[in-house]
Parts: C-alpha cells; sequence; structure tokens
C-alpha cells in the first residue's frame, strides 16, 4: 500500500551497473520503517485573527487481543482484523473553532492499514468505520431530545450501512485512513527532494490517493517544547527542515492508482481540508507543521508546541 519512489536517474544508474532493461520508472513497495519514528505525542496550535486550534497526537502499540476487544463486528463479513502483535493505535483529540472531537484510529503497524475507526464529536454525534476487505460499515450515533449529556453509547438516533468500495482492489491491498498520514510522513523514506511515498485513504467518503513529495530542503524557524526521558528543553530557532506536500485525487479504477484525468480529491486531516503542506525536521523525522484550509478562514498553520519522545 505504501510505495516510495525514487528520481529517474536512479532506476537509470542501476539499469546501467546491473545490465537491466529499464524503460520506465516502477514506484517500489517498501515497508514502514517504525524505527524512524522518533515520537509517541505531538501537541500543535494554530491562531489566525480570533481564531485559536489545538490538536493533540498519542501513538501507542497495541497487541492483536487488545486490538480485537475494541473492534465491532457488526455483520457477517470477511473484516480486516489484526494478524499478529504488531499493530498501533493512534488517538486524536483536537479542538476546532469551538468544536472538540476525538478520534481513534486502530490500524497495522507494517502498512497503516485500518482496522477501524471512531470519532466522538461531543454532545453532536459518534461515527465509527470498520473496515472490511470489499468495503466500510459505518455506524452514526446522535443525540436525540435531552440526551447530549448522557454517554454516546446511549444516544438512540442510530443510523447504520455498509458501503462497498466504489472500486475493485488488488489482491492484498488495503486502506489507511488521513490520520496515518502523520505516522507515513515519519516513517517512509522522505529524505531528499524527490522522493515520494503514496497510500491509498478513506475520506469523506471517498477513496483517494494521497501523494507525499518532498519539494524543498531548507531552514525553518521553530519553537516547541521536547520531552524525553532525559528530562525537558525548549528547541527554538532555525532547523534543517523538509517541505511536503500531501496531494490527493481520487481513485482510479485500476487497481486504485490515480490518473492525470481525475479530479483532486479533499483530504481532511485534524479539520484542515484539501492539499496540505507539512513541515518535517530532516534529522528527527518529527513533523513540526501541518498546514491546510478551514472553511470561512483560508490557509491555517498548525504548529507544533511540544514533543514526546519515544
Amino acid at each position: 500500500m505504501l510505495e516510495i519512489a525514487r528520481s529517474v536517474r536512479h532506476f537509470a544508474l542501476a539499469a546501467l551497473l546491473f545490465g537491466a532493461s529499464w524503460a520506465a520508472p516502477a514506484a517500489a513497495s517498501a515497508e514502514l520503517d517504525l524505527n524512524r519514528v522518533a515520537w509517541t505525542e505531538l501537541r500543535f496550535k494554530a491562531s489566525k485573527l480570533m481564531f485559536r486550534a489545538t490538536a493533540e497526537i498519542r501513538l501507542q502499540r497495541a497487541q492483536r487481543g487488545e486490538v480485537r476487544a475494541d473492534l465491532i463486528d457488526p455483520e457477517k463479513r470477511r473484516w480486516i482484523d489484526p494478524s499478529d502483535d504488531r499493530n498501533l493505535l493512534l488517538r486524536a483529540d483536537s479542538r476546532v473553532l469551538g468544536r472538540q472531537s476525538t478520534a481513534r484510529l486502530w490500524m497495522a503497524s507494517s502498512d497503516v492499514a485500518a482496522f477501524q475507526r471512531d470519532e466522538l464529536s461531543r454532545g453532536r454525534r459518534y461515527k465509527i468505520y470498520r473496515y472490511a476487505d470489499t468495503g466500510v460499515y459505518v455506524q452514526t450515533r446522535r443525540p436525540a431530545g435531552g440526551e447530549r449529556r448522557k454517554p454516546h453509547a446511549r444516544w438512540s438516533l442510530v443510523e447504520a450501512a455498509y458501503s462497498p468500495h466504489p472500486i475493485a482492489l488488488e489482491a492484498g491491498q488495503r486502506i489507511a485512513e488521513p490520520l496515518a498520514l502523520l505516522l507515513v510522513v515519519s516513517a517512509a523514506s522522505l529524505d531528499q527532494v524527490g522522493d515520494t511515498a503514496e497510500i491509498l485513504v478513506l475520506s469523506k467518503g471517498l477513496l483517494v490517493d494521497v501523494e507525499m513529495q518532498v519539494i524543498a530542503r531548507e531552514l525553518s524557524s521553530v519553537r516547541y517544547t521536547e520531552v524525553s526521558r532525559a528530562g525537558s528543553r525548549e528547541v527554538s530557532g532555525p532547523v534543517d527542515v523538509l517541505r511536503i506536500a500531501v496531494r490527493g485525487r481520487q481513485a482510479g479504477a485500476r487497481g486504485g492508482r490515480a490518473s492525470a484525468g481525475l479530479e483532486s480529491a479533499d483530504l481532511v486531516l485534524m479539520g484542515l481540508k484539501g492539499d496540505l503542506e507539512m513541515l518535517l525536521d530532516a534529522d528527527s523525522k518529527i513533523p513540526l507543521r501541518i498546514v491546510g484550509k478551514i472553511p470561512l478562514l483560508g490557509r491555517v498553520r498548525l504548529h507544533l508546541r511540544r514533543v514526546q519522545l519515544r
């Protein structure tokens, strides 16, 4: 599901060295390297005029039994389940335009394939997405009159439906969630200008091919607190960063790969929409900034303010 593509000249050089025939570059598949992920917690803040937004991300490992205990199996289908103990739970708490929400994502550590995601919008809505091999089951709960202060499990307005994927996936191909991009950007081999990573995600009910490409290496000013077992320290000033463009296109009909003729598809990541941009510390691979659009506000920047190291 994740593909790392180097520049054309690297493929040409390899062909000359090893005598292989070479016509056009083909992306090589690669698993994520979790050893590159230095963080377990990220805290972001944004401000623009009177607008304020916060996002707190927590990442933890999860064994198969722990994941299975949280997954639902509402119908008799071939659900995507953990096959071993190498799994992850990613939690995101965010507050945007006064609305507070909590999302949890259960996924495989090898390729960030989603098992399940749920999201609670305080007092308004609870949604759960359960992934199968051919589609996704979505259940939505809302409070009836007088139920807003009750736990969401007791909200009585419930809708549920199973939606088949609009395209046929290749054998063994799996789908990720936009939240997983925070992990992908740290764990993928995005090291120099031109490097790309591609991943198939479900966003706003659409299957979207997401391309993450390093477009520049530069110096950028940062200011955040770094917490580790040794204590905490303030990080400020210019640091070497990778600027990464994150673009989505509606998945094509062949194997989920996007084609140039298909229209752009909006991503939604912690309230930010559209084509996104990330700033990544070139050495530690810690996400430092996320840029996207919010309706009525335009372009908004989430800046890292605190990171907890492993």
